[in-house]
């Protein structure tokens, strides 16, 4: 599912990783959960989509612990520490996520 957003005057693309059948599910999410991360302690998030920008691919990912949406540029330096790596949270939920997606979609 691929979304077009403006942001900051800018095209943003979003592409969401979506589970399409049951039949696939369990290893969807493993792959979301698990194999993104090569090997490095993330904490209890998941890769949910990808921002491509200007400046490169953003993942977008949610945090289990929190329920909040979150993006990270590995790109940026490859650090194996979550907090290393440039972060921040897109939305408080996934409802507040896809609110702003319907409301800024292209």
């Amino acid at each position: 599912m691929c979304f077009c957003i403006f942001c900051c005057k800018y095209k943003i693309e979003i592409k969401l990783n979506v589970i399409k059948s049951q039949e696939d599910a369990l290893a969807r999410v493993v792959g979301a959960y698990k194999e993104w991360k090569g090997g490095n302690d993330f904490g209890q998030r998941f890769l949910i989509g990808t921002m491509y920008t200007k400046i490169g691919n953003i993942l977008i990912l949610f945090n289990n612990e929190t329920g909040k949406v979150e993006w990270m540029d590995c790109e940026y330096g490859y650090f194996k520490v979550y907090d290393q790596n440039p972060n921040g949270v897109l939305a408080d939920s996934m409802d507040e996520f896809i609110e702003k997606l319907k409301k800024t979609a292209v």
